[in-house]
């Protein structure tokens, strides 16, 4: 497909929407802008450059950025050649990125790195066909070749995310893995999803959100399917975010709950106001939203607010339309098209509407397998292809979903999923530590932030925060970092020896 020289019909496509507004303003960065017609010509030339260096259809290539008009370049044209995009957290160690640059068996690294050291020690870790940071002699502009063919790409690029999980082991969740699906219902599930809310064509939409998760990469990805402008804020600061909305009459926003706090508390505290009247959605997710903060969303901003509920593995499953928050304020919505929630026990048996069970879903994005490990088993895919989704839930009589729990060895805070598992992996290594549990405690800021209960060996009394921060640093990327820790002299466990957080959540304030 991306070999041909005529344009691609379909009126999602970056090449279509640079045939018919080729002089438009595809995306806004500080004093930086791109039309279509550029943002589609770079990434031809990119694709030239990519394909000279080796890579080619289903290449896995890895992407290490934070949301820039380099980015947008850069997974357009992955697109383009037919391959798929690993996305890589910019806050990961070097050990990190290689571990997964490994499983993924990827063949290209691209990020905004410009730290030579740091680009060396992945490249002697991994053989690459391509490595690329921001440094002069290996920069991204080294690899536009000009002239360039005519490039042809999907409506979306494939996006490889990882996700942990309650083991600690990430695992790879690839568009290429999805369940088979009838093609035509599968289009209508991705048409609900892209038109939740409505994007009118032409949209100026604020992106706040990192494009290594997915609802970053399909917000940026749904703009443009609409012919509307990115105006792009990598690093999110509440003032900036509102002089963004107010100068460039943003109409759509996706936030997490963290980011809407910090909004409140500033339009709560500050001298200045905001004309913020443009805005005709915000679309919040990634995270429980409090029914109060919904409720001053409402009040503040009129009938804005929308919300969906979704995991990686079977991608979004609900959704809640401003009207919804006034007959069911606190429900997490209602299926899109094509979905199906079951609320299930613990052997797979459908509960009573009304009765609290674990959220299962068959949804037209789920995928059937981790990367590299075979098909789900049964214990998280059942035959009938419900997807266990790790969190607790019920049913009303009018088809509302109430999530009511989770999964309570994860954690979430800022919108960021954040497994103890993998933490706790870590730290039983520091030489003080005999054992350790990383529980999430509520925080005003974060929604949650990760405490870790230790026990300490033998003569050892004290370890402070900034201790296990420092022996953590290049072991883990930041945000996964313990914010607080509590020493006890032993942690309290089951007959069989298994640690009981629910005891440690309720000592220390997380339950």
């Amino acid at each position: 497909m991306n070999d041909q020289v005529e344009l691609n019909t379909d009126h999602r496509t970056l090449e279509f929407q640079a045939r018919r507004f080729p002089g438009r303003l595809a995306v806004v960065h500080d004093d930086k802008t791109m039309t279509y017609a550029e943002l589609d010509q770079a990434a031809d030339m990119l694709v030239e450059g990519l394909s000279r260096a080796g890579l080619g259809p289903r290449s896995r290539i890895g992407v290490r950025m934070r949301p820039s008009i380099d980015w947008l370049i850069v997974n357009r044209a992955i697109g383009k050649l037919g391959a798929e995009q690993l996305a890589l957290n910019p806050q990961l160690t070097t050990a990190e990125t290689v571990e997964l640059l490994d499983d993924a068996r990827a063949e290209a690294l691209i990020t905004a790195d410009a730290d030579h050291t740091k680009l060396a020690e992945i490249a002697a870790h991994r053989p690459l066909k391509l490595i690329v940071g921001a440094a002069d002699d290996q920069s991204l502009a080294n690899l536009y070749i000009s002239p360039a063919p005519k490039r042809v790409g999907p409506p979306q690029t494939p996006i490889l995310i990882y996700t942990s999980g309650t083991t600690g082991k990430s695992k790879g969740v690839s568009f290429h893995d999805r369940l088979p699906w009838d093609d035509d219902e599968r289009r209508e599930y991705q048409d609900a999803i892209a038109a939740t809310p409505p994007h009118p064509e032409g949209v100026r939409v604020l992106l706040t959100l990192p494009v290594h998760h997915a609802a970053g990469a399909v917000e940026a990805t749904v703009t443009h399917q609409r012919a509307g402008t990115l105006y792009l804020l990598p690093r999110f600061k509440a003032e900036e975010a509102l002089d963004l909305i107010e100068r460039h009459r943003i109409q759509h926003w996706m936030a997490v709950p963290t980011m809407l706090l910090r909004i409140k508390t500033l339009l709560e505290t500050s001298d200045r106001s905001w004309d913020l009247t443009s805005l005709e959605s915000i679309y919040v997710g990634a995270a429980p939203v409090p029914p109060e903060l919904k409720r001053w969303v409402l009040s503040t901003f009129g009938p804005v607010l929308w919300e969906q509920y979704g995991s990686t593995e079977a991608a979004a499953m609900t959704r809640m339309a401003p009207e919804d928050f006034l007959t069911h304020p606190t429900a997490s919505g209602r299926p899109f098209p094509h979905v199906t929630i079951e609320i299930v026990d613990e052997h797979w048996r459908p509960k009573p509407i009304g009765e609290e069970g674990e959220i299962t879903a068959r949804t037209p994005g789920l995928v059937g397998a981790y990367l590299g490990q075979g098909p789900m088993g049964p214990e998280t895919l059942s035959p009938r292809g419900f997807f266990k989704t790790g969190d607790t839930g019920r049913l009303d009589e009018d088809g509302y979903l109430y999530v009511t729990g989770r999964s309570r060895d994860m954690i979430v805070s800022g919108g960021v999923n954040i497994y103890p598992a993998e933490i706790e992996a870590v730290l039983q290594q520091h030489p003080d530590i005999q054992e350790c549990a990383v529980i999430g405690v509520p925080d005003p800021d974060m929604g949650e932030k990760a405490l870790v209960v230790l026990e300490l060996k033998e003569n050892r009394r004290e370890l402070a925060i900034d201790d296990i921060q420092t022996f953590l640093s290049d072991r883990l990327a930041k945000y996964k970092h313990p914010r607080a820790v509590e020493i006890v002299p032993q942690l309290p466990r089951n007959p069989m020896g298994k640690i009981l957080k629910p005891t440690l959540r309720t000592r220390f304030g997380g339950a």
